[in-house]
């Protein structure tokens, strides 16, 4: 996903990916790079030279893991490796639920069974100029991660009991709250991050300064440093954590801290990167200002697009509130996009008809989403829509649980063609880091350092082009 950020794994010894299908292809251009693959693959006396692989959890820790088979190695045999290291007892519960990505700052994919990790390392400094148009290929390392599938969604996680699966999952939410991916607002923050104070203090147990700045899930999240000081922060979840809840056990927590995050309509979401052009409605425009950097999450619930910059709401609907598109550079588009639209809903003006920004309800609104990783958003979008009919009752829950949608204030109008061209972009945007705590971090147990963190040559992922999973996109019901 272009994030057009620095890393928020930099710092760590591996890789984190984006969303993938995890089932192989029967598309015919698929096998036929794939045949090409296996030939290459027998072409390198050395790439079968036994190598570890570093693969990190969102937590920090980290895993070395012996590669007998080198650089062939293939996800569908290093995942179980992997899980093993990790003495997940539920191995194959786990690999449903799990998935290895390759990450960087500015992009991050979900492996497939077939995929051989060390030659995708290999090779993103070309995936990054495919996918992540305002990247630095010289600056950024792909690094190796487990975290969960894209298509892993609340309807699924009810039923996950597990305690190491469960915990895998708190671990995965907490990091997409301290970072600031999901923009919870303070109140939420301030209840997460006591529970999380509590557990790792203990049930009845007094609270120090010093267990607070231990306690990586109860800092203060990038987007709330606006609103509220450190010092107040401190105090308003030692407070709450004095008054909470208290549990026996750590499951609880875990089963707690998950539940109150799920009812977020972008919760389990996957986050993909591109711009919109800024609302000019409510101001006098004297020059043309630069594009908004956004995050577009897709999930079970719908397609949520957020404000990088702010991490407000710019947009939040379910697919039945929504069609879409996309489209790349061959089909006339000056640049890739993913068109988003609706229907506005609005409130009565002088004349007793509803309006929004001047325009009667129902009127067709357009969102569109400068990026190139649109064919991506479109194969997730479609994977969805396709499995609604299998959660319904689900869905019919979350319908009643979500928060209310987001509309955007204004119509995208399209590209502008001016002579600055993509000058008013900023470049990256979020910190990845796990060493963001630096001193208050807690030191976690590290399991090892490879020898090699997975760099090999290689041919790899040229179906991308096609969206993540490289899966037909023309069939939904809902593309315009």
């Amino acid at each position: 996903m272009d994030a057009s950020g620095v890393n928020v794994f930099q710092g760590s010894n591996s890789v984190v990916p984006p969303e993938e299908d995890s089932s192989d292809h029967d598309d015919p251009e698929q096998k036929n790079h794939d045949d090409h693959l296996a030939k290459d693959h027998t072409s390198s006396a050395t790439s079968h030279k036994p190598r570890d692989a570093i693969v990190s959890l969102l937590n920090g820790k980290q895993f070395s893991i012996h590669c007998e088979q080198g650089r062939e190695i293939s996800v569908e045999q290093l995942l179980p490796k992997t899980l093993k290291r990790m003495e997940i007892e539920n191995i194959e519960v786990a690999s449903e639920v799990f998935a290895l990505w390759v990450v960087s700052s500015s992009l991050q994919l979900q492996l497939k069974p077939h995929h051989q990790p060390f030659k995708i390392v290999k090779r993103w400094p070309e995936l990054l100029s495919l996918f992540a148009k305002n990247a630095n290929p010289e600056a950024e390392v792909a690094m190796l991660y487990l975290k969960r599938r894209e298509t892993v969604h609340q309807g699924m996680e009810r039923d996950y009991k597990d305690p190491q699966i469960v915990e895998l999952l708190f671990d995965e939410m907490t990091f997409n709250i301290v970072y600031s991916f999901y923009p919870c607002d303070l109140e939420d923050a301030v209840l997460l991050a006591a529970i999380h104070l509590r557990m790792e203090c203990g049930r009845g147990a007094t609270i120090t300064k010093d267990d607070f700045l231990d306690c990586e899930g109860a800092q203060l999240p990038d987007h709330l440093t606006r609103k509220i000081s450190q010092k107040k922060w401190r105090k308003a979840v030692m407070e709450a954590c004095e008054h909470g809840q208290q549990f026996h056990s750590k499951i609880e927590y875990h089963m707690a801290y998950l539940k109150y995050g799920r009812h977020w309509p972008y919760y389990g979401a996957v986050f993909f990167y591109g711009y919109v052009e800024p609302d000019e409605t409510k101001a006098v425009v004297l020059r043309e200002r630069p594009d908004v950097l956004v995050r577009v999450g897709v999930n079970l619930d719908g397609i949520h697009v957020i404000s990088e910059k702010t991490n407000e709401m710019m947009l939040s609907l379910g697919y039945d509130e929504l069609q879409y598109n996309s489209y790349d550079g061959d089909s006339g588009a000056s640049e890739p996009s993913f068109l988003i639209e609706y229907t506005d809903a609005g409130a009565a003006g002088a004349d007793g008809q509803e309006h929004h920004y001047g325009q009667p309800v129902g009127t067709k609104k357009q969102l569109v989403v400068w990026t190139a990783q649109a064919g991506m958003i479109d194969a997730l979008v479609s994977r969805y829509i396709e499995s609604l009919s299998q959660w319904q009752d689900v869905l019919k829950e979350r319908k009643l649980d979500r928060v209310a949608s987001y509309r955007p204030t204004a119509v995208a109008r399209g590209r502008k063609e001016s002579t600055s061209g993509h000058g008013g972009r900023s470049a990256i945007s979020k910190m990845f880091t796990l060493t963001k705590f630096r001193g208050s971090r807690k030191t976690r147990a590290n399991d090892g350092q490879a020898s090699e963190v997975g760099r090999v040559d290689a041919t790899e992922m040229q179906t991308l082009g096609k969206g993540a999973s490289g899966s037909d996109t023309t069939a939904s019901p809902l593309r315009i």
